[in-house]
Formats: C-alpha cells, structure tokens, sequence
C-alpha cells in the first residue's frame, strides 16, 4: 500500500512538473521566438523600368533638331516606394508611364550626359512625373508615392 502510495506521488509530481514545463514554453514562447512584425512604412518595394534609349543633339538639345554632333542616351531605373498599392497601380499603368518618361528623355540637354547636377534634375523630374501620373489615374493612393529613384543603367555616347 504504501509502495502504491509513493507510486502514484511520484507520476502526479512528473505530471505536474511536465505540465508545468510545457505550459511556462507554451506562454512564454513568444520571448524565445520573437515573431517578425509585418513590413510597416518602412519597407523597401521597387518598381523597374527597363533602359530605353533617345537621341541626344549638341545644338538644340532636342530630338531631331539642330545640326551640332549626336549622341545618345541610354536610362534604365528602379523606383523606390513602400506601398504595394503604388506597386500594382504602377504596373497597370507601366506602359502610360514608359511613355511619359520616354518623352521626358527626348527633351533631354546634352548637359545631362556630363554634369552630375544635370542627371540630378532628370531624375527628379522624372520621378515628379512618375508620381503625377499615378496621383492623376488613381486619386485613392491619397499621398502614398515612389519617394526615390535610381539609375540602374545611365549609358551616354556622343560623336
């Protein structure tokens, strides 16, 4: 009786600390294994338009005007936002906005292919159109934009 006494103690005492031990892992889990947050306002999306090329001419910084020595340029960039809104509107709207640019870069200044402030201002306005156009097609994107843009292709050649 007493052997049967102890018995049972002892696997209510096992039970009691293996319950014990799973229920502090179970409650307390989330400090060992912390779940990664969601991606908030800080998160990285990116939007590729692939190169295109334009004409570039010394004299009148125009496509197909002047007689100076031609050139050319070539641009390819990725477009920085935090928003998959701005993500899936742009890429319904892509071929709108690679026209839009690629009229932007036939008004190029032959300034562009060698002065860093040049290329500056080309990015900006490029960027002022990109989120123009989207703020214009989709006025429910309120103020979410692209916020920055890179050069991931910037090929220039003159004659």
């Amino acid at each position: 009786m007493k052997r049967k006494k102890l018995l049972i103690i002892t696997a209510v005492v096992i039970l009691l600390a293996v319950g014990g031990g799973a229920g502090y892992f179970f409650y307390f889990r989330h400090l060992l294994h912390p779940k990664h947050e969601a991606a908030g306002p800080a998160a990285h999306l990116f939007a590729s338009i692939a190169p295109m090329v334009v004409n570039v001419h010394e004299k009148s910084g125009q496509f197909g005007l002047g007689g100076g020595s031609d050139g050319y340029l070539q641009v390819g960039f990725k477009l920085e936002t935090s928003s998959k809104k701005v993500i899936d509107t742009f890429e319904q709207l892509r071929p709108a906005v690679r026209g839009n640019v690629l009229t932007l870069m036939l008004e190029v200044s032959p300034d562009v292919l060698t002065k860093a402030s040049a290329r500056t201002a080309l990015k900006n306005r490029i960027l002022a159109s990109v989120n123009h156009m989207l703020q214009k097609d989709v006025p429910a994107l309120g103020k979410k934009r692209f916020r920055r843009i890179y050069f991931t292709r910037f090929v220039t050649q003159s004659s």
